[in-house]
């Protein structure tokens, strides 16, 4: 039997009785080998745990709400393609509905997530399998303060429900993820992956598609060229996050189209990685808001 550390060190933290600030501050040390400087924050791991612990401004509190983040990018970006909802559940129960729906109703293919959560999706095309997921697990508030979660105070603070989606592409190629750092409405860096279907490797480039840093593929052996609109691409996610201190902004490519996946305020890039040279210069992109 395989014992899952991993698992079982995230589980210890997270029940400790003591405060989210001190919760969160002790994985930081534990991670990072170094106690986090929250009164005044330099580097970006450092940022990251401030916004967690203090940030609670309103122009975060729908960035967790998958909806609502498609309705804003479409406000920002009236050109970007936004992935239809093809069925929405308000209540748990409402999956049930599912199935009820003709067989046509799902041939073109589909993405089911819950809208108010992280790290649960699932693609495929026909009607879903319902035995195979963890509805009750999905539904669950996904780390909001006050639970156990480590996720954030916007998750609390989106609608609970069940999200059908139209499929970017008919699912018979991996698509790659790219990931924009953005700081004041300028992008940093960006992180791509590929091979999420087979070998994932993940790859940190600068503005230029420069290889700044990849555990997976150190010299960028397997790097992909950039797309062909790799600077509309650019000029997309700075439009998105021009309205934020600090917001990663998720594209994909296909047939020549950029569309948009998601905003994500609390990436986990950099909470594990010791590579200090990166976390002090995402820090010193990053100037934090003033909260009163």
């Amino acid at each position: 039997m395989l014992i899952d550390v991993k698992r079982i060190y995230v589980d210890i933290i997270k029940t400790l009785p003591i405060s989210y600030a001190n919760r969160m501050s002790l994985d930081h040390l534990i991670r990072q080998k170094r106690w986090p400087n929250l009164k005044n924050p330099q580097w970006y791991s450092e940022k990251m745990l401030w916004r967690l612990v203090y940030d609670r401004r309103e122009i975060l509190s729908f960035t967790c709400d998958k909806m609502r983040m498609k309705e804003y990018a479409k406000s920002k970006v009236s050109s970007i393609n936004v992935p239809k909802n093809l069925w929405v559940g308000f209540e748990l129960d409402d999956i049930k509905k599912l199935s009820s729906l003709p067989a046509d109703f799902f041939e073109k293919g589909w993405a089911l997530k819950p809208n108010h959560s992280s790290g649960f999706c699932i693609i495929g095309k026909g009607v879903p399998d319902l035995n195979s997921i963890n509805l009750k697990g999905w539904w669950k508030t996904y780390g909001s303060v006050g639970t156990a979660g480590w996720g954030g105070w916007a998750y609390g603070k989106a609608k609970k429900a069940l999200v059908l989606e139209e499929l970017i592409g008919d699912g018979s190629v991996d698509l790659i993820d790219y990931k924009f750092y953005v700081f004041g409405g300028k992008c940093s860096l960006l992180q791509i992956i590929t091979g999420r279907g087979g070998v994932k490797r993940r790859y940190v480039l600068n503005r230029q598609w420069q290889l700044q840093y990849s555990s997976e593929d150190p010299q960028g052996i397997h790097l992909p060229p950039p797309p062909s609109k790799f600077g509309e691409m650019l000029e997309t996610a700075e439009k998105l996050g021009e309205d934020f201190d600090f917001m990663r902004i998720d594209l994909y490519y296909h047939n020549d189209e950029i569309w948009f996946s998601e905003l994500t305020p609390y990436p986990s890039m950099m909470r594990s990685s010791r590579n200090g040279v990166l976390n002090r210069s995402l820090g010193d992109s990053w100037k934090l808001p003033t909260i009163k």
